[in-house]
């Protein structure tokens, strides 16, 4: 064109090239992630697990099904796929301990065109995970149950040193006795007024 250095011209169908190869980038990692949601990421839900230690005598007491951790970064992702880094959906109380489970789900551990498919989970299929973990708890003898659903011991029951709620949400917040927090929105106000019972909340 007159007028029109043809640096320019260049110029422009390099960017245009660059955005037309990340698209296919990010729709080739968007279709490979899809193709792996069939499964419930239970290879890497195992390899995330901490070693399972049950203390003498710990039973189970009770459990907290579809809740979701706040106060930490939940997922990363780059061009439109990512991880999930605190899947955990479900608590599990005994006798002695507090735990954070991982119930599976297909594709919890993973974030597509920006959307968190284990926060999708927790939002629509409530039923489906609290069924997934009673089946579990009825099945299972605990120590296979929490190596099952990835178990993180938040803390002893003696290490409790607070446990409060957010207002006006169904969020519960429980301090430990080193001071760090873990919080978590729980799904439904049943299980919420369950937890406050069991953590002694007024």
């Amino acid at each position: 064109y007159i007028g029109v250095p043809w640096y320019f011209c260049l110029g422009i169908a390099v960017i245009a090239f660059i955005f037309f190869a990340v698209s296919i980038i990010r729709y080739r990692r968007i279709i490979t992630a899809l193709g792996k949601t069939d499964s419930t990421d239970a290879d890497e839900a195992a390899a995330e697990a901490d070693d399972i230690v049950l203390e003498p005598d710990e039973i189970l007491v009770d459990t907290i099904p579809a809740v979701m951790r706040y106060g930490a970064t939940r997922s990363v992702d780059v061009l439109g796929v990512g991880v999930v880094r605190t899947p955990e959906n479900a608590l599990l109380i005994t006798n002695k301990a507090v735990w954070a489970l991982t119930v599976p789900m297909p594709g919890q551990h993973q974030v597509i065109s920006g959307a968190d498919v284990g926060q999708w989970q927790w939002m629509t299929a409530y039923k489906e995970i609290a069924d997934k973990l009673q089946d579990m708890v009825s099945s299972m003898p605990l120590q296979a149950l929490l190596e099952q659903c990835s178990a993180k011991r938040l803390m002893g029951l003696p290490e409790i040193k607070r446990a409060r709620t957010l207002p006006m949400t169904y969020a519960i917040s429980l301090m430990r006795s080193d001071k760090k927090k873990f919080g978590y929105s729980v799904r439904t106000q049943e299980d919420f007024l369950k937890a406050k019972r069991i953590f002694g909340i007024n």
